[in-house]
């Protein structure tokens, strides 16, 4: 795996100096292939004409927004689960301006429980990667391969909990995020400036996936991200990007177009392309302008391990390298790729129990302030009457008082809907517990049922995925 913003340097194993005589006895396809991926921006070092380009980053931008539309039913229901979880209150006009506005952390209570659970189930005392001996031998092989294991668990433990700061609490974000919708990933990449791996959190409106891909492995993903100018100029100066002109680009939505310091949108798309016309497209990793579908940099994501060959020498696949490690709370029932979490199940119930206790609140503001009618025969003055305690106003009326005023009572809050918001509330609260037990008892924790299988399958492939990424870092 290669460091994707900053020159080439592998992650699984250190760099191979290969002679004149290796490079002989490689067929001219494979030869080919290995000079692609040892540049470090095909577009600006290779022989692509400027039509060729446009073309490539024409066909991403159409990917792009061919798998953002395929999802377009998903992201809405993704934005407003969010937002309850985030408390977000919008202006409510109705059934009057500044009406009843109460939003109930259904789903933000149900996120901190899977988290405060989860958590502990993963980092238990700082161990994180535990390594397991496979394979026979006599008892002193299986003792040298048992203490090799130890050896590489307490380095890679370190590095997780150590050397990466960023990693623990980004575990904790993650969990956090993933309770809500569903799905989150983590793009783990060597950082050539830092010198050590790096595991980001990407949340799934960055990462556009056709909505029926099988996976990250077959199918192709595009990571929207942003860009300052300061670090577009560092990256052209390092010859990671082709030379353009960022500084009249269009900005996102998000920021003032006449912020000249705005950040500015990109597309990395992993992809295949057929850069060698042999007719078969290889693992690529193209990043464009959003805006301008203006290709900045082609990068090459295989090694020379990862092309299979037949008897005769032909190519037969080249296994693309995987930067991004998805987490699933509970598969989609549908078979789609973005899974579910508790703001597909819980946002009808919020959104419910929402509107009951807005209605309870206004019901009981109506009551509690009363109004009516009154006769004009009632000759007082017009307008708000201010009492004190036991005073007595003087008014004049054409027969009884009570005859020329006619109060309008509201009634009570109803029942009805106080019984329909714990109706509401009571099958929701035993999504996130799940029965578990409770932190402060000495049991261990467990994960909520429906949720452990895939996420235990997917913090497995993580920590597959990192251990990979530092596997050269761990040789004692």
């Amino acid at each position: 795996m290669y460091n994707e913003d900053f020159p080439q340097q592998a992650l699984s194993a250190p760099e191979q100096d290969y002679t004149d005589d290796d490079r002989l006895s490689r067929p001219d396809a494979v030869q080919d292939l290995l000079d692609l991926a040892a540049m470090t921006n095909i577009a600006d070092e290779g022989d692509l004409s400027e039509e060729q380009l446009t073309q490539i980053g024409t066909r991403v931008v159409e990917k792009f927004q061919i798998d953002k539309d395929s999802r377009a039913d998903r992201e809405p229901l993704m934005d407003k689960a969010m937002k309850l979880a985030l408390q977000t209150v919008e202006p409510k006009n109705y059934p009057w301006p500044d009406a009843a506005n109460i939003k109930y952390p259904l789903i933000t209570k149900a996120a901190v429980d899977f988290a405060a659970r989860a958590y502990p189930a993963i980092i238990r005392d700082g161990e994180v990667v535990k390594v397991k001996v496979i394979g026979a031998g006599s008892p002193e092989q299986l003792q040298t391969k048992k203490d090799r294991a130890r050896r590489q668990s307490i380095h890679m433990n370190w590095q997780l909990t150590e050397e990466m700061p960023e990693w623990e609490e980004g575990v904790d974000q993650l969990l956090h995020c993933v309770a809500v919708t569903g799905c989150m990933f983590k793009k783990t990449y060597y950082d050539n400036i830092l010198k050590r791996p790096v595991s980001d959190i990407i949340f799934p409106e960055d990462l556009v996936v056709h909505k029926m891909a099988k996976s990250l492995e077959r199918d192709v993903a595009t990571h929207v991200y942003k860009l300052h100018p300061r670090e577009i100029e560092e990256r052209i100066r390092s010859g990671l990007f082709l030379k353009f002109d960022y500084q009249n680009a269009t900005t996102n939505e998000e920021h003032d177009q006449k912020d000249k310091q705005a950040p500015i949108d990109f597309l990395e798309q992993h992809t295949w392309w057929d850069l060698d016309d042999d007719g078969y497209e290889e693992p690529y990793i193209i990043t464009v302008v959003r805006e301008t579908g203006k290709v900045v940099r082609i990068r090459a994501r295989f090694e020379e391990p990862d092309i299979v060959l037949d008897d005769a020498g032909g190519i037969i696949k080249i296994h693309g390298t995987q930067f991004f490690t998805k987490y699933g709370l509970i598969p989609a029932f549908d078979g789609s790729f973005y899974d579910l979490g508790f703001g597909d199940l819980l946002f009808g119930l919020n959104e419910s129990l929402n509107t009951t206790l807005n209605q309870l609140v206004d019901s009981a503001h109506l009551s509690i302030l009363g109004g009516g009618f009154v006769s004009q025969a009632l000759r007082m003055k017009k307008g708000e009457v201010r009492m004190r305690p036991g005073e007595f106003k003087t008014v004049h009326s054409t027969g009884m008082l009570s005859d020329n005023i006619l109060p309008i009572n509201h009634p009570p809050p109803s029942r009805c809907c106080f019984s329909f918001s714990g109706s509401c509330w009571r099958p929701a609260r035993i999504w996130p517990a799940c029965r578990t037990s409770s932190p402060e008892r000495s049991t261990p924790t467990r994960l909520p049922s429906p949720a452990w299988p895939s996420w235990r399958r997917a913090f497995s492939s993580s920590r597959a995925s990192t251990s990979a990424c530092i596997a050269s870092c761990a040789r004692s």
